[in-house]
């Protein structure tokens, strides 16, 4: 297995990574990004396609029945693993839209912000907010991500510009 992509599968539940060491070695060093959405499917993404994993790791051209899904509280469990457990250590770089792992990989994190004295603060969920701030919890526009003072819109594979 590629280290770079050995490295960037850490801290993902054990089923997915097992689906992902499983992968042709071709597919590994071509990915550029695992793609993780609540409610959605893990996808891969390379420099020329953007891939869709099954549990018993291939991959599918385009999401179906038969894609491995991220429930809220896999994306979630991922998160805290990724910040091994110590989300407030990672604040300074939650600030700018990414967290940077032991493995040398940087994470793009989308999710819910707290606004604070007009900058944006980030914390892993609501609930830990209470009593931590009195800044305005606001969502992420869906589907973007927060990267220098700004949200970009993610590329989604099933939007539909004409017909």
């Amino acid at each position: 297995m590629d280290k770079a992509f050995a490295a960037a599968v850490t801290g993902l539940p054990a089923a997915w990574q097992e689906a992902l060491r499983r992968l042709p070695d071709t597919i590994q060093a071509a990915v550029q990004e695992i793609r993780l959405r609540a409610g959605g499917p893990v996808t891969l993404s390379t420099p020329l396609h953007e891939y869709a994993l099954t549990p018993d790791g291939r991959v599918l051209e385009r999401p179906s029945s038969q894609s491995l899904c991220c429930t809220a509280a896999q994306l979630n469990d991922c998160f805290q693993a990724l910040c091994e457990y110590s989300v407030h250590t990672h604040q300074q770089e939650l600030r700018h839209g990414y967290i940077s792992t032991r493995g040398g990989c940087r994470v793009g994190v989308a999710g819910t912000a707290v606004i604070e004295n007009g900058a944006i603060v980030f914390a892993s969920e609501p609930k830990n907010l209470i009593g931590w701030t009195e800044g305005e919890i606001v969502p992420f526009p869906p589907g973007h991500y927060y990267y220098k003072g700004r949200f970009y819109k993610f590329c989604d594979i099933a939007e539909v510009k004409e017909i």
